[in-house]
């Protein structure tokens, strides 16, 4: 009988383990700028917003100042990305700031990205084995892995004519046992997504910016390539947001939209 108790006791504490790793902690941090995270790993993307640009905020001014000294929420980050060079994405004076308070981060983007945010932080970024541009073979992703986190990297268009040259990164990651999608502001093609293989791959939650679900192109790569059953809403101008949060959920009432920078939600 003994036996059976520590039995039981046993695989309870198994099913609990299981239950804890199986969740993730999304904190929107502005614009596009996500932080995932749960016990074991966290991720930073798109998310070193310093100052605001344009019609989009940055980070608010507290938290701005704990991504500078890699504290906080900040504290512990294992890998951090940017899915381009675009500013409302990625500003390299908060990148550096960042990566010179929080040494043991893996940080690794495009070589446009890298070569300005080694331009701009020299020579601390230049030398540091810890920022790493992305290394592509034709059909194949870039897989990174660090503490509890993982990354896959693969190329999408942002789109044609001035955007044609831009170096732009879709991100698959996987935190909490969830595999989390982040496009940045790919542009609505259907052979990106196919060649991404994205058709084929199970996506827990996607993180795409606001124009998907309502133009009619967006659309169809939400019915047909990004096959989450839970999908956070992004990219959106703040003076906009419950208008258009209004708008995306006559379609789409299950969508997740963050109203406030540095709100979080966690998914289990």
């Amino acid at each position: 009988m003994q036996n059976i108790r520590r039995l039981i006791f046993t695989f309870s504490l198994f099913l609990v383990s299981i239950v804890a790793v199986a969740e993730v902690k999304i904190t929107f941090l502005g614009n596009h700028g996500y932080l995932l995270s749960d016990t074991k790993g966290k991720i930073l993307i798109d998310g070193f917003l310093g100052e605001s640009y344009a019609i989009f905020e940055g980070l608010e001014p507290g938290a701005v100042k704990a991504m500078q000294q890699a504290s906080g929420v900040f504290k512990g980050v294992d890998i951090s990305l940017a899915s381009h060079r675009h500013f409302e994405h990625f500003q390299p004076d908060t990148a550096c700031s960042f990566i010179k308070a929080s040494k043991a981060t893996l940080m690794v983007s495009s070589a446009q990205v890298i070569t300005v945010l080694r331009e701009r932080c020299k020579p601390f970024a230049k030398a540091h084995p810890k920022v790493k541009v992305v290394q592509l073979k034709p059909g194949v992703p870039a897989i990174y892995k660090q503490g509890g986190a993982k990354v896959e990297i693969f190329p999408l268009s942002h789109g044609v004519g001035k955007y044609a040259s831009l170096q732009h990164y879709g991100h698959l990651m996987t935190v909490g046992g969830k595999t989390i999608l982040h496009i940045g502001d790919a542009a609505a093609a259907p052979a990106d997504f196919i060649a991404a293989g994205l058709q084929n791959r199970k996506i827990d939650i996607a993180l795409v910016p606001y124009t998907y679900f309502h133009r009619p192109s967006g659309k169809l790569i939400l019915s047909q390539y990004l096959s989450s059953a839970i999908k956070i809403v992004g990219h959106i101008p703040p003076k906009e947001v419950l208008e258009i949060a209004a708008a995306i959920r006559a379609d789409y009432p299950d969508a997740v939209i963050f109203d406030q920078r540095m709100s979080s939600k966690t998914f289990n």
